[in-house]
């Protein structure tokens, strides 16, 4: 009887144990899954998101503000800046809260535009250290991709983008004083530039004394000026560079003599005399504003305020209604 008690007890026992053991091994794997999931215990930093600072440099108006507006309507404000710097200040609506508080004066094809460009783009770098790309654009640039494909695109990596221009023959620019001390360095691109944080640093928040000194003698150093700093200050790794193109840069433009499909005869003789004349659009055939919209070009320029966009029928559509479907 002794022995039959002592097994009973001893079965008990171990049915007991096991039983402590199956549940708190349960127990272990609820808190090994409660652990993995950090929301309940901790709160987990997200960076904030990429801001693209978008530049206006304008002389009184944005021909296409409303179309503008349709591309910021319902974007997270989290996601971007505008900064307008103007030369006349005249009324833009809802985007006059952008306006800079103080402009430089400037003229056509002159170093002013240099240090209106720059005074932008370190206006956005100081303002917000969140502006993660700076994109300038002219009064006459309109949108070509919605605004979450020009942001996704923008912020894939930290490169900035020029356009470049051949100076196949250097005329007055080998007269210059820059080109004299640097004849290495003096390269040329589209003004409408887009710049990485580094870039604004180095490049555009120089003293406005060293424009003065090495481009005052220079016509339209604003197409000179940032290639050159950039390869004098060996920064040529922190843009993209398209080579005088015209739908292959993220801005698009037609100067006369680019191989551009839509190739323009009437552009081209007109302005045979001169060389690389930007073609002024009053309006655009459906076909080639559907080729720019499918192309890499995230704006386009120049787009006058009465632009059309003409279907093979003939019908004229103006280009904000157009585009309005697209952005």
């Amino acid at each position: 009887m002794k022995k039959i008690s002592l097994i009973s007890v001893l079965f008990i026992l171990s049915i007991i144990a096991g039983i402590v053991c199956l549940y708190t091994n349960v127990k272990t794997l609820e808190n090994f899954e409660n652990f993995g999931d950090f929301s309940k215990y901790t709160n987990v930093e997200q960076d904030p998101p990429k801001k693209i600072a978008f530049c206006f440099l304008i002389y009184d108006k944005i021909n296409h503000l409303e179309l503008w507006e349709k591309f910021f309507e319902g974007i997270d404000p989290d996601k971007y800046n505008v900064y307008i710097h103007y030369k006349s200040n005249q009324n833009l609506g809802n985007f006059d809260k952008y306006k800079l508080p103080k402009c430089v004066e400037t003229k056509w094809a002159d170093k002013s535009l240099v240090k209106a460009s720059n005074l932008l783009f370190t206006t956005a770098f100081k303002k917000d250290s969140k502006n993660y790309k700076f994109v300038l654009l002219s009064n006459s640039c309109i949108p070509l991709k919605p605004f979450n494909a020009v942001y996704d695109f923008l912020t894939q990596n930290s490169k900035g983008h020029i356009n470049s221009f051949e100076i196949d023959r250097c005329g007055y620019y080998c007269k210059s004083k820059f080109n004299r001390a640097y004849p290495h360095y003096l390269a040329k691109c589209s003004q409408w530039v887009i710049l990485n944080r580094l870039l604004v640093e180095k490049i555009a928040s120089v003293d406005e004394q060293v424009i003065d000194k090495w481009f005052s003698d220079i016509w339209a150093p604003d197409e000179i000026f940032y290639y050159s700093f950039i390869k004098l200050n060996n920064l040529e790794d922190q843009v993209k560079v398209s080579k005088f193109s015209s739908n292959d840069a993220t801005t698009f433009i037609y100067w006369n003599g680019m191989d551009y499909k839509f190739n323009d005869p009437i552009h081209e003789a007109k302005h045979k005399v001169k060389t690389s004349l930007l073609k002024n659009y009053q309006e655009i055939s459906d076909e080639e504003i559907g080729y720019l919209i499918n192309s890499v070009c995230l704006f386009g320029r120049k787009f006058t305020s009465n632009c059309s966009v003409v279907s093979e029928n003939g019908r004229q559509i103006p280009i904000k209604n157009y585009l309005s479907n697209y952005i």
